[in-house]
This record gives C-alpha cells, structure tokens and sequence, in this order.
C-alpha cells in the first residue's frame, strides 16, 4: 500500500506542473495512471510468489556447477540447503559455448553452500552417465574440467578438480589420434570456439570441433562431406595411433562428450609420456566400408550400427566323464557390433564340478566396447565312473547337445 501511494502522489505532483490540462483529460490521465499501478502491483506480487526478494539477484545472475548454468530458487539464507532450476532450452548453447543439458533430467537435485564461495551438490540418478564422476563441489571462477592429452601415448584422460581447487581426480579417458610426426604441439593452452561441423584445411568435415590454439582442435575422424554417413572409416580404424595433420582426432562419442561438457577456457595440456594416465588407454572399434559410419555414434537414430550386437559361436553342450579334463572355452568365439573377434573379452560364470557327477550351467558373457552385452548358456553333464551318457539322452532333447 505505501508502494502504491507513494506512486500516487509522484503521478499528481507531475499533472500540477502540466500547463493547459482540461478536467477531462485530467481525470482519463488519473485513470490510466491507477490502472497501470494496479497491474503492476499485480506483477511484483505474482513474483514475489514465485521468488522471496532474496533469490532475485542470484536468480538474475545464475549459478554455473560443472559446466551447467542453473537458476536458484527457494534460497532462505547465505548458508544452507539451495534448490535448483535449469533454464530453458536445456540443450542449446546459452553462452560461450557452454551447455546447460548435462547431468540428464532431473539428476541433479540440489547443492549446499557451506562456506561462502564453495557449493556441494548433491546428484540423484543420472541415466547414461554412471561411469562419470563429476565435480563434487562448485568453486567459483574454475572450469569443471582440465583435459590432458598424451601424445605420444594416443590418449585423452580428463580430470575435475579436488576440495583444494587441484585437478586430479581422473574422470574420463579416451583413445585418440594425434598429429603425424609431433605435429601436436606440446604445452598448455585453452579452449575457445567450438562448431557442431567444421571444414578441415584439406576438404573434409569434423564434427564437434573445439579450439585448443591456432588450427589446432579437437574434432571426430574426418568425414569426406558434411554427412554423419560419410565417414572416412579407414582413418577412423587409426584411432589410437598417430594420424592427423596435428589436430587431436577422437570418436563422435567422445569428442561430443568434450563438445557438451568443457566450456570455454577450459584448460588443455599437452604432454609426452610412456604412461597413458590413471585411467589406461580404452580400447576402440573398428569399423568396416559396409556402413561409413562412426559406430559410436549412437545418439542418431539413422546410425545403421545401432542395430547390430554382439555374438557369440561355438557355445554347446557337453558331456563329461568325471575327473576327465575339459576345456569350456573350446570352439567359443565373441564378436562385437562390427564384428571383431573379441574372444579375449569373454567371461564364464559357472559352478562346474568335475570331481562331481551332476548337469551344470555354463554361462558366457561378452561386452564390446559400445557398451552392448551378449551372453550364451550351455549345459554340461559330468558323468559319474559307473554312468553311461545313454542315460541322459534318452530324455534330453538331442539339440542339446
């Protein structure tokens, strides 16, 4: 009410100075003036619903935590438990190229402040992202991540940053591949523009490219066209070696991982050495002509590799004799979505006992490196000393075994 009044007599006192005003227009200059104090009344009261005065300011200015801009809301006092609310268009770039979609809807629930300038946040479950470990706390004025890249050994690992502001908490690795011949350069840069498809000096297309000095940049593997089907997958297959022209080439997953995730300014350090880094060197896939493109490109639906899994052969039933020897790997072969042999890779869950007459579960599980699983059972049949195998197939389908 004191807002209103005051409001009031500032618009009368302004009516008194205007020379030649009829009552008439007087009195429409009065309406209007009520009127117009009135809705905006009626705005400030419907804010003040939805935010106390004090989370106008933080709300106005954002918060950022691990690369993400959020509003705060529900803010009650300096210290405490804060509540937070993404803003709108979740996955467009809002500002320097920084992405406000990344924790997946509804992952992250709320952080606490517990000294001025520190945040903790809390996470609830984050789909597709488990094997993440993103910043535990939120320090004002530092990037979420710091990007190492091992040239001599191929591999990209990324690190967030500890309680004393340090990175060395080791996050992600990815295998890449570096310039031929130390056309890398060695030393410490920062990221800064970024382009969803960028024209590479000898005519071919990358994707997600990020700047880290000069024409220098992170980007997938070349693509002959600006066309996710248009893979050069024999360069791709070179992923883990050095083929570039000096740029730091990794898979679409990867390098949209740090496309999304690493805003701009986010420290980069190149250096030499025979460790690949705390968290190896991952193993890649490799692709064939049949299909030109990225396998782990698995966000576009029309990536003809999403339809394939891997196999497994050679996985049958057998009957044994007990104490004989046996081998349950023999004939089994594992094949990932672009049909590498990845035998190497099977595990075998079982509770075979060969002392013991009895029929056992033999279970093989493979995972290739997209994340997609195969697994086979077969029965074994370990005959007591005075047993015969006619016994058992007499009753058991003979497709059995």
């Amino acid at each position: 009410m004191k807002f209103k009044k005051k409001l009031l007599v500032s618009f009368m006192k302004r009516l008194k100075k205007k020379k030649h005003l009829t009552r008439k227009k007087a009195f429409v200059y009065l309406a209007v003036g009520i009127l117009s104090i009135n809705v905006l009344a009626l705005v400030v009261n419907a804010l003040g619903k939805v935010f106390s005065r004090k989370t106008l300011i933080p709300a106005l200015s954002m918060v950022i935590v691990a690369g993400a801009f959020y509003f705060v809301y529900n803010l009650n006092d300096d210290l405490g438990s804060y509540n937070l609310m993404k803003t709108e268009n979740g996955a467009k770039r809002i500002a320097m190229g920084m992405t406000e979609k990344y924790f997946g809807e509804d992952a992250l629930e709320q952080f606490e402040v517990k000294e001025p300038g520190e945040m903790t946040v809390t996470f609830g479950a984050a789909a597709d992202n488990e094997s993440l470990t993103p910043a535990s706390t939120f320090i004002e004025g530092m990037k979420p991540y710091f990007i190492r890249v091992n040239r001599q050994m191929n591999c990209v690992t990324v690190y967030t940053y500890d309680e004393n502001g340090m990175y060395t908490i080791p996050v992600k690795a990815m295998t890449c591949s570096v310039g031929i011949g130390g056309e890398t350069p060695l030393g410490t840069f920062t990221t800064s523009d970024r382009h969803e498809w960028c024209y590479m000096v000898d005519g071919t297309w990358g994707m997600y490219a990020v700047r880290i000095d000069g024409a220098i940049m992170f980007h997938s593997v070349p693509f002959y066209s600006k066309d996710e089907g248009d893979l050069e997958w024999e360069q791709f297959n070179k992923l883990g070696e050095e083929a570039s022209l000096g740029c730091v080439r990794l898979a679409v997953a990867d390098v949209k991982w740090i496309y999304d995730n690493c805003p701009q300014g986010t420290g980069v350090e190149i250096y030499d050495d025979t460790n690949p880094g705390p968290l190896g060197k991952p193993d890649t896939i490799k692709t064939t002509a049949e299909y030109t493109w990225d396998p782990t490109d698995v966000e576009n639906p029309e990536n003809p590799w999403n339809s394939f899994a891997p196999s497994l052969t050679g996985v049958e039933s057998k009957i044994v004799k007990a104490g004989e020897p046996v081998d349950i790997m023999e004939g089994v072969k594992a094949y990932d979505s672009c049909g590498n042999d990845i035998s190497g890779k099977i595990t075998v869950e079982t509770d075979l006992d060969l002392t013991s007459g009895g029929e056992y579960t033999v279970t093989y599980s493979v995972t290739d490196v997209l994340g997609r699983t195969a697994s086979q059972s077969a029965t074994i049949v370990v005959l007591k000393a005075n047993e015969s195998s006619n016994l058992f197939f007499s009753f058991t389908d003979k497709n059995k075994f």
